[in-house]
């Protein structure tokens, strides 16, 4: 294998040198190009400062002639450009990075016109906008377009990144002729208030409504079956309604939008990507639908997050997936969850409550890492597998184990803080003494309350004790506690 590819680069090698000695970089009144064995590309303004940007069609170089046909889209990177003339020559504005879609990027804020040789066979342009020759796809609109731009009826496809920095367009109307919305078409539209997309768009490219922050609506086509990847990462919508029928809401669809506190998952949602909605920092209440199998890495990290309900029907909550929600002070895991992903519920500080399903199967390292208010736990049967990491940085007090072979959980036992009062079945307390050197009681009087605490006294007196036997001056705020013989829950 590393024999071939030796030929390869060899072989290859001589037109590798071919193709750079042809090509020659020179500067020509202002402008800097470089020079092909038979066409020029405009690659830079030597004064970035300039207002009005006359493209030649050819320059001279040595006595040779060269066409422009090729713009190079650092050339167009100027905050004090207000107009651009394009002669007949020039068939693209080339970014390498779009090149999969053709089409051209333009930085200018302060772009008014754009103007293209009529005589221009690949390009033209009215309004300040940049088309194909047929003005069947928008390629760029001029940064300092303002207000309201209806685009025309012959445009079939709105570019990558056509309008991206467009911060003065309040509303854009897109007409029934348009199918296809590619890549970041929007992307940092910030004056953008308002968007209906066509029932005839029938594909809608990653990031296309990206950084959109004064957006407070947009209408989807009917049909759509996916909420695609980024597409509103950053915007400023309050509230959202994803459409029924969506399947699959990706990868960090709704990331960083942190002005978004509501959001309606229809039943429709059959999975919900890694990130796509990390750091919604005003999200406070969630409903997963039952319809819901898969929650991917990372999917609500950093959520404001104060009420979480998950419906039955998942089974995988990904890694990470609720970290860093510092509001959630309780979580009920559904029936049906087998697994929960390393770090899924990491410093969530004020979580004091979770009740665990008895279809779990395994708790990994990290899961609850850092869980400051957690002070008690109930692992029922199901868990098979228990990492001593699982609830590491979690200010335990009490664990519950409902599992009889306590052989399994070694580990965790062995690395569990000894100030820890541990519950089993009473039928295991010996075995489990052999792994565990503190204080060590047994489920079942737990549940029928502690026969050693004194009853007596006067029938005006309260008598409070805690889980241990120890007297209280008052009841607690959280938790259990013994009156009068009888256990209570304060929740």
């Amino acid at each position: 294998m590393i024999f071939s590819r030796i030929i390869l680069l060899c072989l290859l090698f001589p037109f590798y040198g071919t193709i750079h000695t042809l090509a020659q970089s020179t500067a020509i009144n202002g402008l800097k190009y470089v020079l092909y064995s038979n066409f020029a590309e405009l690659m830079e303004l030597e004064n970035s400062e300039i207002k009005e940007l006359v493209i030649p069609d050819t320059v001279e170089y040595n006595g040779k002639k060269y066409p422009v046909t090729r713009i190079n889209y650092n050339s167009l990177k100027s905050s004090d450009l207000e107009k651009i003339v394009i002669p007949k020559t020039v068939q693209e504005i080339f970014h390498p990075a779009l090149q999969p879609y053709h089409n051209p990027q333009i930085d200018c804020p302060s772009l008014h016109t754009i103007e293209v040789d009529e005589e221009n066979e690949w390009l033209s342009a009215a309004d300040g906008v940049l088309y194909n020759k047929d003005r069947t796809k928008l390629f760029a609109v001029a940064g300092g377009k303002s207000g309201v731009f209806t685009i025309p009826e012959s445009v079939e496809e709105i570019g990558g990144y056509s309008m991206q920095n467009c911060r003065k367009l309040t509303e854009v109307i897109i007409p029934e002729s348009v199918t296809r919305i590619d890549d970041g078409a929007f992307n940092n539209c910030r004056g953008l208030k308002r968007l209906i997309i066509p029932q005839s768009v029938t594909y809608i490219g990653t990031s296309a409504f990206s950084a959109t922050a004064s957006l407070e609506s947009i209408e989807l086509p009917r049909g759509l079956e996916e909420i695609g990847y980024g597409w509103f990462s950053s915007c400023g919508m309050t509230r959202f309604i994803i459409p029924d029928g969506v399947k699959d809401i990706e990868y960090e669809a709704f990331i960083h939008c942190e002005s978004l506190e509501s959001i309606t998952i229809p039943n429709s949602v059959t999975s919900i990507g890694p990130l796509a909605f990390s750091r919604c920092k005003s999200l406070k209440h969630i409903v997963i639908p039952s319809s819901v199998t898969s929650i991917g890495e990372w999917a609500f990290s950093h959520c404001g997050i104060e009420n979480l309900e998950i419906e039955k029907g998942i089974k995988v909550i990904g890694s990470a997936c609720f970290q860093g929600c510092d509001q959630m002070a309780s979580l009920v895991i559904p029936e049906g969850v087998t697994y929960l992903g390393s770090s899924s519920f990491q410093d969530c500080c004020s979580l004091h409550t979770v009740k665990f399903p008895e279809t779990l199967e395994e708790i990994i390292g990290y899961t609850f890492r850092r869980c400051s208010s957690l002070k008690e736990i109930h692992i029922p049967a199901s868990v098979k597998k228990l990492d001593k990491r699982a609830f590491d940085g979690c200010p335990l007090e009490r664990v519950f184990i409902e599992q009889r072979d306590v052989d399994i959980y070694k580990d965790f036992l062995g690395a569990l803080d000894k100030s820890v009062i541990l519950y089993v079945h009473k039928g295991v307390l010996n075995k489990t003494q052999k792994l565990y050197s503190g204080t060590i009681l047994s489920i079942e009087d737990y549940e029928t309350g502690i026969s050693h605490v004194p009853t007596t006294g006067s029938n005006n007196e309260e008598r409070l004790y805690d889980l241990q036997g120890r007297r209280l001056k008052a009841a607690p705020q959280r938790g259990m506690y013994i009156r009068n013989g009888r256990k209570y829950v304060v929740k």
